[in-house]
């Protein structure tokens, strides 16, 4: 038998004291954009969510789908919350996507978490108003620039004499209210603050208009990432699924402002307004609601035809 020497035992006894906390953890580099819809994704990251599954996650800002899914594809990212359209053109591309949360559905409902915007003398009240005008949406050929695009033409106008300017969420507000564009869709709590000003007034509410809620976002992955790292994946969609618990139950209390106007760098006042009207996020995936979306890309020649999403949704492997 062999024998330990002093030093020996006590390195022995130094490992088996150990606190559990020193167990190792996966860093997941995720791009995000700094709306409401990733509040339960900075939930999860403040209530520790992540780091009880593991993770450790090391976020970037960007703009929308079309800058995030090719750093995705680069491998500069792990993860991107992007919006459906983005996800549906890339898969029809052929690119290896896999769908693994859901971030955000709207509720059908007004007020809604987006709505068109213009100033309140530009005597613009439906579609028909905006024919030959500028709308600023966030990037082009995304799902800001789809169904602006279908309400406009659905409310009498003519989305194809429109100009789309590409302009951040962040600085739609003042593009607007100084006269750089006629209108803008905006996302929450930009568009809160928007709704604030007596200069400005909501016209439209493309998401919701036709008494329908519509899935807008939702967290990717690339094929290859998924099959290499399943457990920290399922790691990110049950953290995730907790930040959503916690956000459904804190949702305008103190915490959850001082939460997002940290991210945002919006004035806690206003995110406390915005915060009034009750919101709810979900953790499923609705596919009749991305069905509606892909019929619209397919009206708007985003595609030519309906792809196999049922195949890109990953389901959880523990």
């Amino acid at each position: 038998m062999k024998n330990l020497t002093l030093p020996s035992l006590a390195a022995v006894t130094a490992l088996m004291v150990l606190p559990a906390t020193a167990q190792e953890t996966t860093e997941l580099r995720a791009s995000l954009i700094p709306i409401f819809d990733v509040i339960p994704y900075h939930a999860a990251e403040a209530q520790d969510y992540f780091a009880q599954n593991g993770l450790t996650m090391n976020d970037t800002p960007s703009q929308g789908g079309a800058t995030g899914i090719p750093a995705l594809l680069s491998g500069s990212v792990d993860i991107v919350f992007t919006n459906i359209v983005s996800i549906l053109q890339g898969l029809d591309s052929g690119l290896p996507l896999q769908i693994i949360a859901p971030a955000q559905k709207t509720q059908g409902t007004e007020p809604d978490n987006a709505g068109i915007v213009a100033r309140s003398d530009a005597q613009i009240t439906s579609g028909a108003d905006l024919t030959g005008k500028r709308v600023g949406v966030n990037t082009r050929n995304n799902i800001i620039w789809l169904y602006a695009r279908h309400w406009i033409d659905a409310t009498g106008g003519d989305s194809s004499q429109v100009t789309f300017v590409e302009v951040p969420f962040p600085q739609m507000p003042d593009a607007v209210l100084n006269d750089q564009i006629d209108a803008a869709f905006v996302s929450q709590p930009f568009l809160g603050r928007l709704m604030q000003d007596d200069a400005v007034e909501v016209v439209g509410w493309p998401y919701g208009f036709e008494d329908t809620a519509t899935a807008t976002s939702f967290y990717v992955v690339t094929d290859m990432f998924a099959e290499e790292n399943p457990e920290a994946v399922d790691g990110f969609v049950q953290a995730l699924e907790q930040g959503i618990d916690w956000t459904n139950e804190n949702y305008g209390d103190e915490a959850a402002i001082e939460l997002v106007s940290g991210y945002t760098q919006m004035d806690p006042a206003v995110v406390s307004a915005i915060m009034e009207t009750p919101w709810q996020y979900s953790a499923e995936i609705d596919t009749d609601s991305i069905e509606k979306t892909m019929n619209l890309m397919v009206t708007y020649e985003l595609i030519d035809a309906p792809v196999d999403v049922d195949a890109a949704i990953r389901t959880q492997s523990r």
